[in-house]
């Protein structure tokens, strides 16, 4: 298991090193608010919450890992937290979610079965090549 606090989610990298030390499920822990500079009226249709579920269900397809995420609700002075707490799936699925809401986001499942069936065709982490991310003469 492997462990992110809130604005490491937009990292691909932070995952990425996570889940090639081995990690089957990344948790990313939060306090993502709704956003400041164009506020929507409802949080589904929100610019910040758009973003935050995305982060999440690409940081779990591209690694294939169950991508766990945990956010803040309610208010604190001007910042309005979105909550969506989510389980996604090695697939990009979500599997669970609280959307805004107070709550927990629970799923069932079999984490290193779903992990080996997601990597059984396609497996991206074994595909890498890190000699592509070294510049010439690196």
């Amino acid at each position: 298991m492997g462990l992110l606090i809130d604005y490491d989610k937009t990292s691909p990298e932070a995952a990425r090193a996570l889940a090639t030390d081995g990690a089957h499920v990344l948790a990313c822990l939060s306090a993502w608010p709704a956003s400041l500079t164009n506020r929507a009226a409802r949080l589904v249709q929100d610019r910040q919450s758009r973003l935050f579920d995305l982060y999440d269900c690409a940081r779990a397809a591209e690694n294939q890992v169950v991508w766990v995420s945990a956010n803040q609700t309610g208010t604190m002075g001007r910042l309005r937290f979105l909550g969506q707490s989510t389980v996604v799936g090695p697939g990009g699925d979500v599997l669970a979610r609280t959307w805004a809401k107070a709550g927990l986001a629970v799923a069932d499942l079999d984490v290193a079965a779903e992990v080996s069936r997601a990597r059984l065709v396609l497996d991206h982490l074994r595909e890498l090549k890190p000699a592509a991310y070294r510049g010439p003469g690196s």
